[in-house]
């Protein structure tokens, strides 16, 4: 990254993406600077509650689809993490009433074993295979939803917050089967991995932003971005209020901004979000003896339930349309005495303990299903700025996962732009000298 000036690399959103690309430039010795409109190193899956349940929640499930587990071997390169602050999670798929699916191989090995022969599992895995090629901006087919393949819509729902009829077939198969040896080799660990969200933000995260300041990262807190200045292909400005930054022509523009607020600086992208919401119920329980584990349901109230140990994590179903009639506490009794049912049907009768419901913007929900599958092969108006973000990585859902893949792409893409504009550089110097 030699120059005869040197590039400065600006990271704008100090989420988990953006926190993580930021790690990952400094640790290979490039200059960055990291910006966000509050407090670095947070993320929208560690606003949980503290013990007097005054602070924000999260709508996003404590457990996420990590088949390749990105997220605990980018924590692991740092030393001092928490030994508990990725564990791994069951999560069980509902094929018919009372009939659970365990999902412990990978998503298309766990749904073609639920298949009673191996006719149906020829035909299910030829299905999922032909998912990968389908029109993206189609929908899953009805017809294609019988029973197993009906198993998908408790999966779309979880993964991509959607009904299976508005989820892009082919995203949604390439999701499910990356690749055809998919089918065969079954994984080591649990597809499917908890967060430790208390750990996270009291401990993973702050030791994350000490590393970055002790190798030479620099952080500015509170500065909302609200415009980009630009030439036909260049970036040359950042707006954060009063203050004007000046980019030189060697430096890098990383965005990591939620829909709202990266629409609000690059409208150039084209495609604005659309309004959707993932809608949760969060039950206060103390269980921590309780592994993590998951329910995805097919079913017109609730979506998945997710136990972490402190919290029962219910969100509802994407489609559910609530009266402004039913009052919140019968909403919550209702959801409570269903997903407890199905945790342990024998306290079912348990009374309804403290909650919270939690309403939270979604990343990038979508009006299309081509659309959703379009958002990883967005790119920016200009060469010097990239975007990131867990909506951005390919073939993947959005989650703490797909944050730090998107996070690995850039930074390859980063570090590779910045070396071949060294190049040109010291070849530009050598020719002026001669």
């Amino acid at each position: 990254m030699t120059s005869s000036q040197p590039c400065r690399i600006h990271v704008i959103g100090a989420g988990l993406a953006g926190s993580a690309v930021a790690m990952l430039l400094a640790k290979a010795g490039a200059n960055v600077t990291l910006y966000d409109a509050g407090t670095s190193f947070g993320s929208r899956w560690t606003r949980r509650v503290d013990p007097d349940w005054k602070t924000p929640l999260s709508s996003e499930p404590d457990i996420f689809y990590d088949p390749d587990q990105r997220l605990s071997v980018f924590f692991a390169q740092w030393s001092d993490m928490p030994d508990d602050l990725i564990t791994p999670a069951h999560v069980m798929v509902e094929s018919d009433e009372d009939t659970w699916h365990v999902l412990k191989d990978g998503l298309a090995t766990g749904l073609i074993s639920s298949c009673t022969n191996w006719a149906e599992r020829l035909d299910l895995a030829v299905r999922l295979w032909a998912l990968r090629y389908a029109d993206p901006d189609q929908g899953v087919k009805i017809t294609e939803a019988a029973t197993p393949v009906s198993l998908l819509g408790p999966l779309a729902d979880f993964l991509l917050v959607t009904s299976l009829q508005r989820c892009s077939a082919a995203l949604l198969g390439k999701i499910i089967m990356p690749r055809w040896r998919d089918l065969i080799i079954k994984s080591r660990e649990p597809v499917f991995s908890a967060m430790n969200a208390d750990a996270m933000h009291r401990f993973a995260l702050p030791c994350l932003k000490t590393h970055f300041i002790e190798m030479g990262g620099v952080i500015v807190e509170n500065a909302r971005l609200d415009d980009i200045d630009s030439t036909a292909d260049h970036a040359t400005d950042l707006l954060f209020g009063e203050t004007q930054i000046i980019l030189d022509p060697a430096d890098i523009v990383i965005v990591a901004l939620p829909p709202t607020d990266l629409y609000a600086a690059i409208p150039d992208l084209g495609i604005a979000p659309a309004p959707a919401r993932r809608r949760a119920f969060v039950f206060k329980i103390n269980d921590p003896a309780t592994h993590p584990a998951g329910w995805l349901v097919d079913d017109d109230l609730i979506g998945s339930v997710c136990h972490s140990g402190k919290t029962l994590h219910v969100t509802l179903a994407c489609d559910l349309v609530i009266a402004d009639t039913i009052p919140e506490n019968h909403l919550a009794r209702t959801v409570w005495q269903q997903a407890i049912s199905l945790i342990n049907p024998e306290a079912a009768e348990q009374p309804c303990p403290d909650y919270r419901f939690v309403i939270q913007d979604m990343a990038f929900p979508e009006f299309t299903p081509g659309m959703a599958a379009l958002r990883p092969k967005m790119v920016s108006p200009w060469r010097n700025l990239f975007l990131c973000g867990d909506v951005f990585a390919s073939d993947m859902a959005p989650g703490p996962a797909a944050a730090i893949a998107s996070a690995q792409q850039v930074c390859t893409t980063v570090l590779h732009h910045t070396a071949i504009n060294a190049a040109a550089t010291r070849r530009s110097s050598a020719k002026s000298t001669l």
